[in-house]
């Protein structure tokens, strides 16, 4: 920042401005910084990244720089009056504003708290606390008329006193002076102070002394305005209290810079002998109050600043506002590196459990691509196995039950076949050997007859109709037992199918959900990482404005954070 050819009085003007233009960018950061936070803390799927407290803590800091913007937006600076009835108030700043701005004279001449600052237009006017009418004054007489006129005023009100700032220097420096009525007026002087002075710059006491004049009683009123300084308001050590007072007229200098400026010699409005060292008194007590001071001026009238005007008043006015901010965005740098911890630890968390199932997700692939290759061997095998039984079962039944039939009952099969042939053969016989012959033959055939009849029983009846049933059953069996083992071979591979198939249906259940939960968990990774990210841009966003803090407090108020 540049402050060359900067009056002191503007250099108070340009270092608010410098650290309004902070408090501003502190105030957007800080709101930036509260709107995420509450964003993430109301994240359900963020849970614990962001707490509460910090949400709660960060909207603090917020209005607290709400509350101190406001009081850095007021671009000037406040001199505020003070003094008893006709001790030279008003005198006083009309001759620092070389002009008779305010009414004064003998008397209650003030009777509400007054207000000078500069405008940009050529005509001067007034407002009132009741009312936002400006009302025209050219003269002093015309602003003494009026607030003459005004009724409804009374010391407990403010008028506000517009003058031209091409009539008077000091005001071009956006410089406020405040009139008071007399500390003697009323009790009730402390709330008024508290209402129109609480922000005031600097407090000048105006303390009529006419009778400095005089060595010995100036030396009076000098130890007792050291002992004031230094001992009941302990603004300066006991060596620097002596600088800080200044025994003037202020009646004086009005007066010839009055006539200055008409054309007059300056020293045509002195009253008493040793005007010029007087004047130089004033004049010294205008340097050291456009630069620094704690000072108290004492002539025919006497004032005492409380307070720090220029680089002075700047440290006073805005270091406390500068080391606030300075905690401010060490809480938010904190809070931003919570959350930036805690979103990285849940980042890991989240990946290591999405690491796992994907790990699940590719063992359970892995797993039923060879189950479905195992199962259809499977079921093909069981499928073979089924079929070649129940083939097997029907062949070995047929023959078995062929061998017993034909042992019980093939002797009566060889004997009615036998019979048959002997009478054919007995027939050639008779014809060749005789009679003899075909009796033998007769006979033994009579005997096997007889054999046969008598070992045609029932249970030999009943074996016969078991081979002929075996036999039917046989051709039977052998014709549908292809047919049977296909249909059972084919059911069973159904049933196995649709087990199978169920089991897939799981499976894939199982493998849609790993997924979902792998994309979920991916999601809030990434919103994890959004958080990361943000926090950091945040932190590194309070690192800048700390920077510039640094520069405006070694710059102005010549500290070291």
């Amino acid at each position: 920042m540049e402050l060359d050819n900067v009056s002191p009085l503007q250099h108070f003007v340009v270092a608010k401005r410098t650290i309004s233009a902070v408090f501003h960018q502190l105030l957007e950061f800080v709101r930036e910084c509260s709107d995420f936070v509450e964003e993430t803390w109301k994240n359900e799927d963020l849970e614990h990244v962001a707490e509460e407290k910090q949400c709660l803590q960060i909207q603090a800091c917020s209005r607290k720089l709400t509350v101190i913007k406001d009081v850095l937006a007021r671009r000037h600076m406040k001199v505020a009056f003070f003094g008893r009835t006709s001790n030279g108030k008003s005198t006083v700043i009309n001759a620092m504003l070389r002009e008779r701005v305010l009414p004064s004279g003998i008397g209650h001449t003030t009777n509400c708290f007054l207000s000078v600052e500069g405008t940009d237009g050529e005509h001067a006017y007034l407002t009132t606390d009741d009312s936002e009418e400006r009302k025209n004054i050219e003269t002093v007489n015309q602003l003494a008329h009026a607030l003459h006129m005004d009724r409804n005023q009374d010391s407990g009100c403010l008028v506000r006193v517009f003058w031209p700032k091409a009539k008077c220097a000091l005001l071009r420096d956006d410089l406020v002076l405040m009139d008071s009525p007399g500390t003697d007026v009323t009790s009730e002087l402390d709330s008024w102070i508290d209402k129109f002075c609480l922000d005031a710059d600097v407090f000048v006491l105006v303390a009529n002394s006419e009778s400095t004049i005089m060595n010995t009683v100036r030396k009076q009123h000098m130890d007792r305005c050291v002992s004031f300084l230094v001992e009941e308001l302990k603004v300066v050590d006991l060596n620097k209290a002596p600088d800080r007072i200044f025994f003037v007229s202020a009646k004086e200098v009005l007066s010839a810079r009055i006539h200055r400026a008409q054309g007059m010699p300056e020293t045509g409005g002195a009253l008493a002998e040793g005007f010029q060292e007087r004047l130089m008194e004033f004049q010294s007590f205008e340097r050291t109050f456009e630069h620094c001071g704690t000072m108290m001026a004492q002539a025919h009238a006497s004032w005492t600043p409380q307070e720090f005007i220029s680089q002075s008043a700047v440290k006073t006015k805005f270091e406390q506002h500068t080391i606030r901010a300075w905690q401010i965005t060490e809480s938010v740098k904190a809070i931003m590196d919570a959350i930036n911890i805690s979103s990285a630890e849940k980042k890991v968390f989240s990946l290591e459990e999405r690491e796992a199932l994907m790990d699940r997700l590719e063992f359970v692939r892995n797993q039923l691509n060879f189950l479905t290759e195992d199962i259809k061997d499977k079921i093909k095998a069981i499928t073979d196995k089924v079929a070649d039984k129940l083939s097997s079962s029907s062949a070995p039944l047929g023959a078995q039950e062929e061998l017993a039939i034909s042992m019980a009952t093939g002797l009566v099969s060889l004997t009615s076949r036998a019979s048959v042939g002997m009478l054919v053969i007995a027939g050639v016989v008779w014809r060749s050997a005789g009679w003899r012959v075909i009796v033998l033959s007769v006979s033994l055939y009579s005997l096997l007859y007889l054999y046969e009849r008598l070992t045609w029983t029932n249970s030999a009846k009943e074996r016969a109709l078991k081979q002929q049933f075996v036999d039917y059953a046989t051709q039977r069996l052998q014709a549908i037992s292809h047919i049977i083992s296909s249909d059972c071979g084919q059911q069973v591979q159904q049933e196995m199918v649709a087990v199978f198939a169920r089991m897939c249906q799981q499976v894939d259940k199982s493998e849609m959900e790993l997924e979902t939960e792998i994309r979920t968990l991916s999601a809030r990774i990434q919103r994890l990482e959004c958080v990361q990210r943000h926090s950091k841009t945040l932190r590194h966003k309070a690192t800048d404005l700390e920077s510039q803090l640094e520069s405006f407090s070694a710059q102005y108020l010549q500290i070291q954070h």
